[in-house]
């Protein structure tokens, strides 16, 4: 079975300087980026809070995660701990999911960086060691997000897929379908840091909500894989995270760490708008979100208002910018203890009147290895007929008729007819502009299978 790539903490050192404050509360910076400082306040609802299955490398529990990590198991057997991963190249890449944990749900508590939404619960499943998982150990990990008893929102999977067959891509993408659309789990994924004007698989399938990363301005990071598939942005460059010492903070670049903010913000707002499908989650974040040079970039603070909680945006408290920057503690302080990074220095004893050190903890100075996926050719394609697709969302505004289907596998071509007019594309979407229309009929066609029966939309029901 082949392999699945993860997304590194690439492209950028990670950095530990001597300041008068930790990024920790309101005013770390993907949370600015985000408008979701209000979040970092705000409990969990009566009915509890969800959870964020993140499927990683594991998480450690010498950070400051505390009650927020519920679970961990892993799909390869114990130990649990996040074991880190290794690129292609051979170099490590520290500790992967223990990071992208703490974006989500790192507690305020004047230790390491804060999460978006530290009231959340996090579930962690081990499904890489070294680098690699194949798609069977994230079939697993995806059932072992939908397990009742974890109350799962959102799955994160800050990986990408480049050496799937066309078989093992079927059967992921089946997975992700039906946590989607059975379990009612948002699938959340890291669009890719190859600068490709194309999604990296799993962000590709059109059950995914994918994620770019942006600079503190809302503009796409260079590194950003994107493309008009793609469904928002946010801060991806210089995020703060907490290290497996606890008291340390990284700074971390990449399409991984952009990732889980959104994944904080959907669990956050399933929490409290329970009624919510995913799809309808998904949609109020884009309708929601603020538009830089054609891309979405996540807006917390405006989702929230528009879906009737904007008492908690009003109440979430402010404590001002704090830069990815902390003054080290001494050996044995904070909830990391005395256990840190190799070759990490300690800051010297403040009472002694010695100047603090800059501490650098080393990361991966190289891209995460992230290739786009080719389709298939049709004689690897399933000879089974395609179902009619499901209309996934439609929108038309001033004179562009967006719509996009689900149910087309790799290969599969899509015809859109709006009224008299016939479109053909290779993707799940059509985006065109038209004065008027009444009807959209949507069909798949699968080489050498045959063609679905057809998904009808008329204009006359969907915008009564």
């Amino acid at each position: 079975m082949r392999r699945l790539a993860v997304l590194g903490a690439a492209l950028a050192g990670v950095l530990v300087a001597p300041a008068p404050a930790h990024a920790d509360g309101a005013g770390s910076p993907q949370a600015i980026a985000a408008r979701a400082e209000f979040l970092s306040s705000t409990p969990a609802p009566p009915g509890g809070a969800g959870a964020v299955c993140v499927i990683d490398s594991g998480v450690d529990t010498n950070t400051d995660l505390g009650p927020a990590l519920v679970e961990r198991g892993s799909v390869l057997g114990p130990p649990f701990d996040d074991l880190g991963a290794t690129s292609d190249t051979g170099v490590p890449l520290s500790k992967h999911g223990t990071y992208v944990a703490g974006v989500i749900a790192s507690q305020v508590d004047g230790v390491g960086a804060s999460g978006i939404w530290p009231a959340s619960k996090v579930v962690s499943v081990r499904a890489f060691s070294g680098g690699r998982a194949s798609a069977w150990d994230y079939i697993q990990a995806i059932n072992r997000c939908q397990e009742p008893a974890h109350n799962v929102k959102v799955i994160n999977l800050s990986i990408a897929g480049v050496e799937m067959t066309n078989a093992e891509r079927n059967q992921l993408h089946n997975k992700i379908a039906q946590a989607r659309d059975q379990a009612r789990i948002n699938v959340v994924a890291a669009a890719g840091n190859s600068g490709l004007n194309d999604l990296a698989f799993p962000a590709a399938f059109l059950e995914v909500f994918s994620v770019a990363a942006t600079d503190a301005a809302g503009t796409l990071a260079p590194f950003s894989n994107r493309g008009s598939d793609l469904d928002i942005a946010t801060l991806g460059t210089e995020v703060c995270l907490t290290t497996a010492s606890g008291h340390r903070i990284a700074v971390g670049t990449g399409t991984s760490y952009a990732a889980p903010i959104v994944s904080a913000a959907l669990n956050a707002l399933r929490s409290y708008r329970p009624d919510l499908t995913p799809d309808e989650a998904e949609q109020a974040l884009i309708a929601s979100a603020r538009v830089v040079n054609g891309v979405r970039v996540l807006d917390v603070a405006q989702t929230f208002i528009d879906q009737g909680l904007g008492s908690l945006v009003a109440g979430g408290s402010g404590t001002g910018a704090a830069p990815c920057e902390v003054v080290v503690a001494a050996p044995g302080v904070g909830a990391g203890g005395s256990g840190g990074a190799a070759g990490v220095r300690e800051e010297p004893d403040a009472e002694a009147g010695a100047e603090p050190e800059v501490v650098v903890i080393p990361a991966a100075p190289v891209a995460a290895p992230m290739v786009s996926v080719p389709l298939p050719d049709d004689r690897d394609l399933t000879a089974v007929a395609p179902d009619r697709p499901t209309l996934k969302r439609i929108t038309f505004r001033r004179g562009r008729l967006r719509v996009a289907v689900s149910g087309r596998r790799a290969g599969d071509v899509v015809t859109f007819t709006v009224d008299r007019r016939r479109f053909v594309r290779s993707s799940s979407r059509l985006d065109v502009r038209v004065r008027r229309w009444r009807t959209v009929t949507v069909r798949l066609r699968r080489p050498g299978a045959g063609i679905s029966p057809a998904l009808v939309i008329r204009r006359a029901r969907e915008f009564s």
